[in-house]
């Protein structure tokens, strides 16, 4: 099994999404699987496309915003629907003391008497709660990936069905309302089923993220 770590910008992540599609073939690692150990967007995007805990205030994040929790969903689409070859997936850095943290931005922040869940750690949670068994095939007949990426997953035992969904218009975030227009979609299910229930990670702004006085700025909504 082979340990990866990846810190780096939004579009690094959606420009990725596909990077475990065929990678045993493609690398010649037949039946080798992966553990992403480490992975976080740390920065905004710049104009060099290099990513650094060292990168200036203006660029580096000090928290994770609703953009980088998206790209961040976007490259774990991409794992969960190559199983095969990426068996687990952490993000990190986990865990940071608000009054004396080593690096930033962290999943989850603390202080003595109080914890902040960020927006990754949200978006990380929706994956944990809507688990499948099998990937399932999906057929677009408009479009292709970008700026709306999916996959399709069916939990055995329930005999539920699971459709993620991640939508990110404009990972520069220069455009004022970046991310904001609709994309239309439907969608059809070859099987009968008898309930539908969704679960939305969103917010006002890409830049929105959650802080000590206001821990839902960015949450699961039903």
């Amino acid at each position: 099994m082979y340990d990866f770590h990846h810190y780096d910008e939004p579009s690094w992540f959606l420009e990725n999404f596909d990077q475990w599609d065929n990678w045993q073939e493609s690398t010649n690692n037949t039946n080798v699987t992966v553990f992403v150990g480490e992975y976080q967007v740390i920065s905004i995007d710049t104009p060099d496309g290099i990513a650094s805990f060292s990168s200036p205030a203006s660029q580096k994040l000090f928290f994770p915003e609703l953009f980088s929790a998206i790209a961040e969903g976007v490259y774990q689409l991409g794992a969960e629907r190559n199983p095969n070859v990426v068996r687990m997936m952490a993000p990190a850095p986990d865990l940071a003391n608000f009054n004396n943290y080593a690096s930033s931005p962290n999943t989850i922040a603390y202080t003595s008497n109080d914890t902040l869940p960020s927006a990754s750690y949200w978006q990380q949670w929706l994956f944990g709660h809507w688990r499948g068994t099998q990937t399932l095939p999906v057929m677009n007949t408009v479009g292709d990936l970008n700026p709306l990426w999916w996959v399709a997953l069916i939990d055995e035992p329930s005999n539920a069905v699971y459709l993620k969904v991640y939508y990110f218009d404009n990972p520069m975030r220069q455009v004022v309302n970046s991310g904001t227009n609709a994309v239309p979609l439907s969608v059809n299910i070859d099987a009968p089923y008898t309930n539908v229930n969704g679960t939305i990670l969103t917010s006002g702004n890409l830049n929105d993220y959650d802080f000590f006085n206001n821990q839902t700025a960015v949450y699961p909504r039903a």
